[in-house]
């Protein structure tokens, strides 16, 4: 994502679900085109596990 910043500048912080420091590297996926925003964005089905989300800025 960082070579698309267009893409994420409505973040406004990320919200850990999990104790990262003990990982090797934590991958961003980026989803959009979902309709909610009061909760964090459902995981099924995608490889590997969140550990973390974004939280959008009030003009998002």
């Amino acid at each position: 994502m960082r070579s698309q910043p267009e893409a994420i500048k409505h973040e406004d912080e990320i919200v850990w679900t999990e104790d990262v420091s003990s990982f090797d590297y934590v991958r961003e996926t980026l989803v959009d085109g979902v309709g909610t925003r009061r909760r964090p964005v459902s995981w099924r089905g995608q490889a590997g596990r969140r550990v973390g989300y974004a939280l959008l800025k009030s003009n998002a």
